[in-house]
């Protein structure tokens, strides 16, 4: 597997996975980041928003759930647990992924009350993959409901590290080059519950819960969620300050550790327990080193720019290896059906002599388009994909390809090649542009040096952790660095599908809207053939990144390769389509940006 993926490639990959969450906000209002989701009015917030409270009685608990989902994060909130005789009650702070449960990941603190004078136990446990049984548990030092404590989870790229009131108190380690499960390719979301657990909660089940003492009531405040190596966290490791804080804290306080359960685990405790306190995490294949970037954030978390330093610096500071394999969508041609799906409107398959070199064909009436998408999404890819465009005149019709997350439109990310018709004998234009964390406005568009609706021409995307490539018969003709450090937004956290489209836009499409669709040429009908996809898949608890089929002529697309535009013929072809064949770019445009360019325009 080591000779598939580039050392540097691999830390590149995961260092920017790492850092990469939605960062919630300082503390404020606890419903900013927090919303109650169940319990039928036994949830609450205070009214001046500070304090959310959890109450249960005999018909019901209650919860809530985080506003936003994260890859990767650390979370801090201070709770004040049920006084008094709290016996079979369990109040929690805990991440869970939100899919499938059978390979759901979690990662929980669970405080299960006690009879008056008996302390509380902080119950803790990792899923990973659905894999879970890593229970560690602890007694806390102080009375946690005489007043609020803070208690922290982190979760990076490394380890998943939990801390009450600052102090480490259990750290698990990424050993996912071993074989151990780990979470690290599932958005998760930050849940509080106050329940009843009253058959297992209190030694072992044998103590009840006293209803006489209903309600039972905890309170949550000052909840945030940040990028993972904030200046609060420890990031990539902890010194040896906290080292030694944490051995103190197990030393005294721990009172259940699975990994030294041998009546449970007769024939071994799981393999994790055994292993090198340095984890997958600091290591690359065959001993392969990556280097590490140290870095400050400057101005603080609130400020946008900052932001997009620290989320940068944070995730490039944290490097660890990943399960790297050959892609199976990776090979080319072949059925373009088991790739993709056709979604919607007018559309022909066309099969080749034995079958398998099938042609999509997406037409355009004046009742609707059609279109496809890939099957599976992406986290950095080469995509590539042969077009023959809609002949005669096609003016109106806009026929694409384009990389797109699926969440919230407001921060989705997208890599466009838009094909704008024209009059006959008049040149289609390139229309591309680029959307990051939902910011766009970055067109750049082109004539193409031939006519692309005589026969097929190959159209690719190369989207690494560097930067965006698109390239046309294998000619990069534009290049979009990440200049996440420098405060410009690049889509390096939300995995992509590939969406192919033929639609009418003839209020904008050509000449400005100028010349309308002639309906009369309709049925418009583009084709597609020869999809091929290389880029790292969601698999198990990791991405799996594919190399087969790179650059052709050689290349590694997560290196850049033969299209990373490292060697002098390269960058004459981008020079020459950049001076003979551009027509627009966004930032040679001072009439639409009187102010000032968009910082990326003066990097270089």
């Amino acid at each position: 597997m080591a000779s598939a993926f580039s050392s540097t490639g691999a830390c590149v990959l995961l260092a920017l996975l790492l850092g990469l969450c939605t960062a919630g906000a300082a503390a404020g209002r606890v419903d900013d980041g927090l919303e109650v989701t169940w319990g039928d009015g036994r949830g609450s917030v205070s009214p001046d928003g500070q304090v959310l409270t959890l109450s249960l009685d005999h018909t019901s608990g209650s919860g809530f759930r985080s506003k936003d989902t994260y890859l990767f994060a650390r979370a801090d909130v201070q709770i004040k647990l049920v006084p008094n005789n709290s016996a079979g009650t369990v109040t929690t702070f805990y991440f869970i992924s939100e899919g499938p449960w059978d390979v759901h990941d979690e990662v929980d603190l669970e405080f299960l009350g006690n009879v008056s004078g008996q302390p509380y136990t902080l119950h803790t446990n990792v899923y990973a993959y659905g894999n879970g049984s890593r229970e560690q548990q602890f007694h806390l030092w102080f009375d946690p409901t005489t007043d609020f404590h803070t208690y922290s989870i982190e979760w990076t790229q490394q380890h998943i590290l939990v801390l009450v009131d600052g102090t480490p108190i259990r750290e698990f380690k990424n050993h996912a080059d071993r074989g151990v499960p780990y979470p690290s390719s599932q958005q998760m979301r930050l849940y509080g519950s106050l329940w009843d657990a009253e058959d297992w909660a209190t030694q072992g089940g044998r103590v009840k819960t006293d209803w006489s003492q209903a309600p039972f009531v905890a309170q949550y405040r000052n909840f945030t969620a940040t990028a993972p190596a904030a200046p609060s966290g420890y990031g990539q490791q902890m010194d040896a300050a906290a080292q030694q804080a944490m051995k103190w804290a197990r030393d005294n306080y721990m009172v259940y550790d699975y990994c030294a359960d041998t009546k449970r685990f007769p024939q071994g405790v799981p393999p994790e327990c055994s292993m090198p306190p340095e984890g997958a995490s600091q290591r690359g294949e065959h001993g392969h080193q990556c280097a590490t970037w140290a870095s400050e954030s400057e101005g603080g978390h609130g400020h946008p720019r900052a932001a997009a330093r620290a989320h940068l610096l944070a995730f490039l500071s944290v490097l660890t290896t990943m399960v790297v394999a050959l892609s199976s969508v990776a090979a080319g041609g072949g059925r373009m059906t088991d790739q993709l799906d056709i979604l919607w409107g007018p559309t022909q398959l066309l099969n080749g002599s034995n079958g398998d070199d099938q042609t999509i064909g997406l037409s355009l009436d004046r009742v609707m388009g059609s279109g496809f998408r890939s099957k599976t999404s992406y986290l950095f890819a080469r995509i590539d994909i042969d077009i023959k465009l809609v002949p005669g005149n096609s003016a109106g019709t806009v026929t694409t390809v384009y990389l797109m997350s699926e969440k919230q439109w407001k921060t989705h990310d997208e890599i466009d090649l838009e094909f704008l018709g024209n009059l006959t004998g008049e040149p289609y234009t390139l229309h591309t542009n680029i959307f990051a964390n939902g910011s766009g406005g970055r067109e750049v568009q082109y004539r193409l040096w031939f006519d692309p609706t005589l026969d097929f021409h190959t159209y690719s995307i190369i989207w690494n952790s560097n930067e965006i490539l698109i390239l046309v018969d294998n000619k990069a003709i534009r290049r979009f660095r990440n200049h996440w450090d420098a405060g410009v937004p690049f889509p390096v956290y939300q995995p992509m599908r590939l969406n192919g489209v033929l639609w009418d836009a003839d209020d904008w499409a050509t000449q400005g809207g100028r010349v309308k669709t002639d309906w009369s040429q309709a049925p418009f009908t583009a084709y597609f053939r020869n999809y091929r996809a290389n880029g790292c898949e969601p698999s198990g608890f990791a991405w799996v990144c594919g190399q087969q089929g790179a650059a052709p002529g050689g290349g590694d697309w997560f290196d850049g390769g033969a299209a990373g535009l490292d060697d002098m013929k390269q960058q004459e072809q981008l020079r020459e389509a950049q001076d003979r064949y551009m027509i627009y770019n966004y930032c040679t445009d001072s009439k639409r940006f009187p102010g000032g360019f968009p910082t990326e325009c003066g990097l270089a």
